[in-house]
């Protein structure tokens, strides 16, 4: 791959981060956040595949084996998982609605990890921080539009907080604190003037006020964290003097330690860490190693933690959140790997993380002087693996984790390909000639199969919703049929029984409450609306009561159903 069309195929993938990062579609569908960013997610990854991995399988295989390797085991593993899950095969593929965050958005978050272990210039790097920031910087405006004017987005802002493109206060916190660590790198690089330490000062400010708002503390972490990070690697390149970076090193670790007890509401740094919902994550960790514990091999199925949760959460979580508290996701990236794959899965999620880690290492023994693109790599990375660990994985911020992880891995490489250009040969030059002829068709091509394989959840949406707006029964109805372009979930079909049992059309609720039954048996709403609606038998309603008590063996109130 030349350099120019190194550099046309970075500024397309750059082009379609930003746009997964941003895209919010609010036209008649539920949920205007993840569905279109998973549509987004897998044009661009689809895209990715077409002009990075295709043209440079034997370049993998020869320089980035192993990665290659098991990149392609797990995608043969989720296929494995989304096959024998207990769970429905579609909530597998495209994930639980609200998350979407099933075997295809593993997949295009693969695909675009591999995609970048292809890069030869350094450079490139600067493209990909460069999109960082357009997405920051739309983000941090809108949020100050937002304050100021009012929100021009139509949706239903539950937590009457900012919510950026993410639909989450808690989601626009930690990617805040992610980017701000970009920007606070900006202050420790020496070539920049004054103007452009003058903008990310405010952008730092701007970031930490609207993080504030949130009421959510993760991004302020965040903020902390790059900058321990940043004086770190001034400290180690300015100093060059092993000792002085170990006892900062060590100083961290020990705010680290004091940290994480704060967290737990102990210690001198509890009255601002500590708070109530860190006590609830606990118990769905807990959950979440308990599924992987009793399914080792497989888990309980891609994006299936909520099918399970209130059968494996623990008796203390009865108490705190409560036995009317229930998720669907375990609020730790590797622990829903874990409970959702199992161990074999889990190792995988991680092989990418390691490999990044051991980049870091290479390249800051090596380090003479302050590296911008490698701190700022190491410092969203860091910000990133810290959130993920107490978060949820969201198509929007998750994206550029696994992002960070590729460029870090071929990092070192990137180092080296530039204190050693190589003339290129003639046979090069007429290779990389074919390949910008056949770029365009390719990316067509697979930007179709991407349109195709990636729309069904949306599409399904959109028709539920508008047929939901017309208040037609018949509509509606027929918005419940199965198809390729229209699969069914656990949600539509409880809320479509609901909808029929509040009209009085007993007859189609207690037919869509069997559906929904029949579609996923784990589903606890389901069976609880198989009971509750007037049409059901004494039978149905004696096996719902069975079920919601096996699915909620800590819920008293099954029981003493009649």
């Amino acid at each position: 791959m030349n350099k120019s069309l190194e550099h046309k195929n970075v500024v397309l993938l750059t082009f379609g981060l930003v746009c997964t990062t941003l895209i919010v579609f609010t036209k008649n569908i539920s949920d205007p956040v993840n569905e279109p960013k998973l549509l987004t997610l897998g044009l661009v990854s689809f895209c990715a595949l077409a002009i990075f991995i295709l043209p440079n399988i034997r370049f993998l295989f020869q320089n980035h084996r192993t990665m290659f390797v098991v990149a392609l085991f797990s995608i043969a593993l989720m296929l494995m998982i989304s096959v024998t899950s207990d769970s429905p095969f579609s909530q597998n593929w495209y994930g639980v609605q609200g998350r979407n965050t099933g075997f295809l958005a593993h997949l295009g978050f693969i695909i675009l990890t591999i995609s970048l272990l292809t890069l030869k210039e350094i450079r490139s790097v600067d493209k990909v921080l460069a999109g960082l920031v357009v997405s920051a910087g739309v983000n941090i405006l809108y949020c100050l539009w937002v304050l100021f004017f009012g929100d021009f987005i139509g949706w239903n802002n539950q937590y009457k907080s900012l919510l950026g493109t993410f639909g989450n206060p808690n989601f626009i916190s930690s990617f805040l604190g992610i980017s701000s660590s970009l920007f606070v790198t900006f202050l420790f690089w020496r070539n920049q003037r004054p103007w452009q330490y003058l903008v990310a000062v405010m952008l730092i400010f701007v970031s930490i006020y609207e993080i504030v708002l949130t009421k959510s503390i993760q991004g302020l972490i965040l903020v902390v964290v790059a900058f321990y990070i940043n004086v770190f690697y001034f400290v180690l390149t300015k100093f060059g003097r092993r000792i002085v970076s170990l006892v900062y090193l060590l100083f961290g670790l020990c705010l680290a330690f004091l940290g994480s007890f704060g967290a737990n509401g102990k210690g001198p740094l509890a009255s601002l860490l500590y708070q109530e919902t860190f006590a609830f994550r606990k118990q769905y960790w807990l959950a979440g190693i308990e599924m992987g514990v009793r399914n080792p091999l497989t888990g309980v199925g891609l994006d299936s933690y909520g099918d399970w949760y209130r059968q494996m959460r623990t008796e203390e979580s009865a108490v705190s959140p409560g036995v009317n508290v229930v998720t669907n996701v375990a609020h730790n990236v590797y622990i829903d790997a874990f409970a959702n794959g199992g161990i074999f899965f889990l190792v995988i999620y991680l092989f990418p993380t390691i490999l990044a880690f051991i980049s870091i290492i290479k390249v800051s023994r090596r380090l003479k002087q302050f590296d911008f693109r490698f701190v700022s790599l190491v410092s969203l990375w860091s910000c990133y693996q810290l959130q993920s660990l107490i978060s949820i994985s969201q198509i929007g911020i998750s994206i550029w984790g696994w992002v960070l992880s590729g460029l870090l891995i071929v990092y070192p490489k990137l180092i080296s390909n530039q204190s050693n250009t190589n003339h290129k040969t003639v046979k090069t030059v007429i290779k990389n000639r074919v390949t910008t002829l056949t770029r365009t068709p390719m990316l067509i091509l697979f930007s179709t199969v991407a349109v195709l394989v990636f729309s069904p959840p949306i599409i399904a949406d959109y028709r539920w919703t508008s047929a939901y707006i017309t208040r037609d029964a018949t509509k509606l109805q027929a918005s419940l049929n199965e198809s390729f372009l229209s699969p069914s979930n656990s949600f539509r079909l409880a809320q479509a029984a609901q909808i029929f049992e509040a009209s009085n059309l007993n007859s189609q609720a207690h037919e869509i409450a069997l559906r929904a039954t029949e579609f996923n048996p784990r589903n606890f709403d389901g069976w609880q609306l198989l009971y509750y609606v007037k049409n059901s038998s004494e039978v149905e309603k004696s096996l719902a009561k069975k079920m919601m008590i096996e699915l909620d063996p800590l819920n008293p109130k099954w029981r003493e159903l009649n």
